[in-house]
């Protein structure tokens, strides 16, 4: 939620004087009651409509930053134009 407020919460600081963290947390919580008056909306049910975690979902899995790389025949791994060299990632394998 914080990148949500970040925008508006800085317009709303500067107008007030705000300046020091102390004065910014004094002054969130006013702010995020009419944020929330604003914004909120009731939900189309009451109904908990949530799944209860269980040992089929492994979140390490599912939460997790993949992506697919190429390995040159030197074995080198060339990522945002940085190439780095395998043995450097992974000391105790092999070279190809």
């Amino acid at each position: 939620m914080d990148k949500t407020l970040q925008d508006p919460v800085v317009k709303e600081l500067r107008p007030e004087g705000i300046k020091t963290l102390d004065a910014a947390n004094g002054f969130l919580p006013g702010f995020m009651d009419g944020f929330e008056t604003k914004f909120a909306r009731k939900p189309a049910s009451d109904k908990d409509l949530h799944r209860s975690l269980t040992e089929l979902y492994d979140l390490d899995d599912i939460l997790c930053w993949q992506e697919e790389h190429t390995v040159a025949h030197c074995d080198h791994l060339a990522d945002c134009n940085i190439i780095i060299n395998g043995s450097a990632i992974h000391p105790h394998t092999q070279n190809l």
